[in-house]
């Protein structure tokens, strides 16, 4: 009956201290979830390994670190995003990931995979505990003490780390390490020169495992094998053996992963290849800042120390404990520390990773064994204290929990939030159970293993463990067909109504379009076709693809280049690819920055390409327009009244023609009434830049804006006039002083607000129609847009945000213009003088690129014109294009322009089913900067994709559009209101507000 009571005491303090360890674990992990860094970068990692059979994490860079990030944690390598962390936790991770993420797809709660992760660590931790215990026994401690001593000692650490990381794993491997090295240097047969065949294959294994957890592992396992060796006195060979048996493994898949993924067997080649240049050399990691980079090290240690406890009481007795162990545990634990301990605190310490997640966590391990230490001297030389360290222990525990619970966590940023279903825990509760019913068995002791098949059948567990972990490189597979999933990429032609094709993509000399409009060739010499820039989002993958025939003896592939560019078309980076025949697809990453790429292929003669797609592969591109619209199109024209601009003609035979002004304002009259007419009949809104005189109903009053001045400058040989009249003469001395009903041709005032009253916009060109190119300087410019904000906020105007160059008088203007614009609240402008015929997309001024230029193509009666317009309208669709059709209502005063007009309008009214966005300037303009303003990022667990959208402007969005990689069967909002809907492989966010996050889950299968 004793020994019944005695088993039956002891196996109940094992559930309790076992049970509390998992129980502590798994609160960790529930309270942690998936982070950005190194957790996210661990688990983003590991997916990628089990659904592409890849390490890149292109389109979940979010759960590694912003791509504008100072330390994000991501490199771009070989046209991919990758973690730039060790390996290691990411291949323990997987087989964890590969069983929670079908887990998770079952219980439609991408929580449950990363709980499972998350349960790895905690249960690496247990056996590292579990190590820790049995090291105690050796060293003499009784069972009940070494129990709770390894508990302790690595059981504080649980709370909150909660999740797998680099860190985490060298903190584990570390602990083994420091077990064996205290149990062999107890160990007095070694003295007699036996060698402990298990433990010198189970250190040598883990000595080869250190290069993948953390990158300067490979010197702690050289020197420390060497220590190892050293030990065994005269027959130091046999143990070369051992290590060399348990080390091989480990180091040839080490050298065989580097390989496959850098080309290089060695560290180096991971080291090199991420993205931060201070990571890149030894002296820049290490030695550049090291009195700063021990600061912050020392700080995370207080860190460290405030949220553990137990951590200084550990170090402690690490440092009084080693007076009493044998010099063998010593030297490998000095070796130990110095190569580990020590780079960890020299080490630059990225910026805002909290405590938990830095590498002087490493110093928790010798903290774990320094504790045992402390009880086993104590129990040595002063026994009776003993249950006053335990209790201690307990209190900073207790302390360590409460101040974690009480702070935030260090502000941990959590992507994916733990839910609260009960079925999430299945899984991992399930699994910690069994791993505690595992260590409650009768005598707590491990299953016994033969000592010489030790060494084989650890190398079959890691080597198995390892197999669900390989990753080599290979193309991300696709679950959807290529005609399911959207092609970013333009057609290479368009077939106009007239059977015309006309070229989309851009081709030299060499290339050309065959007679179906669909296929690319070329004849004689290799030929260049490059497509028009299609909006990507920086992080997510893409693939290119397009279906090849080769001259028979033309080779077996074709090149191409991505060329990716930043929101002002500047390069960027140039991805290479090679297209081959009979291979689907090549894929890459938009670096960071990205927000443009254009595809060029380099096409070998006789070759024929068609069914070129780019399609996205992560995440959610943010399309350019609201409303799943496709192409954006502005009628706006330039409204001047007789004093406004026509009675300052340039050219012709005179330079003052009173009754020539007068006649060409009656037919703006005219073309204005005929327009509002046609636009109500085809509801449609359209954009009329005005003249100052263009609010006024009159001014009998005789009123002098802006001083009416003479501007001096404006010559025969400046400015282009048929005379100097304007030099000498003010620029409103014209003025009648009438009003609307007696002078109709110099005030517009009442058919202004009309068309306002129509929801037509008034923006502005300049109070006086100034000819800005002829040398009005900054000043006179800023005059003039005073007078036409004040004069059109006295007659109920709202502030313009468009302008039209007068005369498209913009060239060799400087910034200093563009910046008295810009004052005025202009933020795009028109008639743009500098720009090349035929864009259909938004462009920046150059010298000021906080401002759009938007493309504008004429529309009058002439030759050719109608056609140009519709040839425009279905490149702009093809293209994703916004321009505008333009022209001066006088221009469409007669039956044939009106009649022009009318089909055009018609023409566009009719592709609107199309995707075709028919808008004003400004509503077109205003939606793009406000969309210019949203961040979208996403996070993807198994088959839920979690994308994150933000507004960080000052006006909100709405109606926002979000590409997908295919055609989503589920999708949930949180957040955000209005218009939510799906249109095949698009969603539409709804508006969002100033400030606002929403998030958007979505589901493909």
């Amino acid at each position: 009956m004793t020994g019944s009571a005695s088993l039956a005491r002891e196996t109940l303090l094992r559930l309790v201290v076992w049970g509390s360890f998992v129980a502590l674990g798994l609160v960790g992990v529930v309270r942690t979830g998936l982070t950005a860094g190194p957790v996210g970068g661990v688990f983003a990692t590991a997916q990628s390994i089990i659904e592409q059979g890849s390490i890149a994490v292109d389109g979940n860079t979010t759960m590694v670190g912003a791509l504008d990030a100072p330390a994000s944690g991501l490199a771009y390598v070989s046209n991919h995003f990758v973690a730039a962390a060790d390996p290691g936790a990411a291949l323990l991770a997987t087989p964890a990931a590969w069983f929670g993420i079908p887990l998770a797809n079952g219980l439609h709660h991408p929580d449950a995979a990363i709980l499972l992760v998350g349960v790895t660590a905690v249960l690496l931790l247990l056996l590292a505990a579990v190590a820790l215990a049995w090291a105690g026994g050796r060293l003499g401690v009784s069972s009940p003490l070494a129990l709770l001593g390894g508990a302790f000692g690595v059981g504080t650490f649980l709370f909150p780390v909660g999740g797998l990381t680099g860190t985490v794993l060298v903190f584990a491997i570390t602990a083994f390490l420091l077990a064996l090295t205290f149990a062999d240097g107890a160990d007095s047969r070694v003295e007699e020169g036996w060698t402990p065949h298990g433990r010198l294959t189970m250190s040598g294994l883990l000595l080869g495992c250190l290069p993948f957890a953390v990158w300067y592992g490979w010197l702690a396992a050289g020197f420390v094998g060497i220590a190892l060796v050293a030990q065994g006195g005269r027959r130091w060979w046999r143990r070369v053996l051992w290590l060399a048996l348990g080390g091989a493994l480990p180091a040839i898949l080490f050298l065989f992963y580097n390989t496959v993924w850098f080309g290089r067997p060695w560290r180096g080649a991971w080291l090199y290849a991420i993205g931060d240049p201070w990571q890149r050399t030894i002296r820049g990691r290490f030695f550049a800042t090291p009195i700063t980079d021990l600061r912050v090290s020392f700080r995370a240690l207080g860190e460290l120390a405030v949220r553990h406890p137990l951590l200084i009481v550990g170090l402690i007795g690490l440092a009084v404990g080693l007076f009493f162990v044998p010099w063998r545990a010593r030297v490998t634990t000095a070796l130990l520390f110095f190569w580990l301990a020590v780079p960890a605190l020299l080490d630059r310490q990225p910026a805002g990773i909290v405590a938990e997640e830095r590498p002087v966590l490493i110093l928790g391990a010798f903290a774990g064994i320094g504790y045992l230490l402390l009880i086993a001297v104590i129990a040595r030389e002063r026994p009776r204290f003993v249950p006053a360290v335990m209790l201690a222990a307990v209190a900073c525990v207790g302390v360590g929990i409460a101040v974690s619970i009480a702070t935030t966590g260090a502000n941990r940023p959590a992507i994916v939030p733990i839910g609260t279903a009960p079925s999430i825990y299945v899984a991992p509760v399930a699994l910690c159970i069994g791993a505690v019913a595992l260590l409650l068995v009768s005598g707590f002791s491990p299953p016994r293993i033969r000592r010489e098949r030790i060494a084989a059948i650890s190398g079959v567990a890691i080597l198995f463990t390892l197999s669900l972990s390989g990753c080599g490189a290979s193309a991300t597979p696709s679950g959807e067909a290529v005609s399911s999933v959207p092609n970013l990429l333009p057609p290479v032609a368009t077939r106009l109504a007239s059977g015309t094709i006309n070229p989309l993509w851009t081709l030299d000399a060499n290339a050309h379009i065959a007679a179906d409009g669909t296929t690319l060739t070329d004849i004689n010499e290799t030929g260049t076709a490059t497509s028009p820039r299609v909006p990507v989002q920086a992080g997510d993958g893409y693939r290119l693809s397009a279906h090849i025939v080769l001259a028979q003896g033309g080779g077996g592939a074709i090149t191409a280049h991505v060329l990716w560019s930043d929101t002002m078309f500047r390069p960027l980076a140039e991805s290479p690819l090679t297209l081959a025949v009979g291979v689907p697809s090549v894929a890459s990453a938009a670096p960071a920055g990205a927000a443009y790429a254009s595809i060029v292929l380099a096409l070998p003669p006789g070759a024929l390409v068609d069914t070129i797609h780019f399609q996205p592969l992560d995440g959610g591109r943010l399309d350019a327009l609201p409303n799943y619209a496709k192409a954006a199109l502005a009628f706006s024209f330039d409204f001047e009244t007789a004093m406004g601009g026509l009675i300052h003609t340039r050219g012709g035979q005179t330079d003052h023609d009173v009754a020539d002004a007068i006649a060409r304002g009656m037919a703006m009259r005219n073309g204005a009434n005929f327009l509002r007419q046609l636009f109500a009949a085809y509801d449609t809104r359209a954009t009329f830049y005005v003249n100052g005189y263009n609010f006024l109903t009159g001014n009998t009053l005789r009123r002098q804006f802006v001083g009416n001045p003479t501007y001096t400058r404006y010559t025969a040989k400046t400015a282009g006039f048929a005379s100097d009249y304007w030099a000498t003469h003010p620029w409103y001395g014209d003025d009648p002083f009438g009003t609307e009903q007696t002078d109709p041709a110099w005030y517009f005032g009442s058919l202004t607000k009309q068309l306002a009253a129509d929801g037509h916009d008034i923006e502005n060109h300049t109070f006086g129609h100034l000819f800005l190119h002829a040398g009005i300087t900054a000043q006179q410019l800023d005059d003039d847009l005073t007078a036409w904000d004040a004069v059109a906020k006295e007659n109920g105007f709202a502030p313009a945000h468009s302008f039209a160059f007068p005369w498209r008088a913009s060239n060799s203007l400087t910034a200093e213009y563009y910046a008295v614009l810009a004052k005025h609240g202009i933020t795009n402008v028109t008639r743009y003088y500098d720009l090349k015929p035929g864009t259909y997309d938004l462009q920046s001024v150059p010298v000021y690129p906080q401002i759009h230029v938007v493309p504008d193509q004429e529309l009058i009666d002439r030759a050719g014109d109608e056609a140009a317009a519709d040839r425009g309208i279905d490149i702009s669709l093809a293209e994703g294009g916004i321009f505008s059709l333009w022209a001066h209502p006088e221009n469409i005063a007669t039956p044939a322009a009106q009649a022009i007009w009318g089909r055009v309008v018609a023409y566009a009214a009719d592709r609107r089913s199309l995707g075709l966005w028919v808008a004003p300037v400004t509503t077109i303009t205003n939606f793009v900067d406000a969309r210019d303003q949203l961040r979208v990022s996403s996070a993807r667990v198994g088959a839920t994709t979690m994308l994150t959208v933000r507004d960080a402007g000052q006006a909100g969005v709405n109606d926002a559009t979000l590409t997908l990689p295919g055609v989503p069967k589920q999708v949930a909002w949180r957040g955000g209101a209005g218009a939510r809907d799906i249109n095949g492989a698009q969603i539409r966010v709804g508006n969002i507000l100033p400030g606002e996050t929403i998030t958007i889950e979505v589901r493909y299968s």
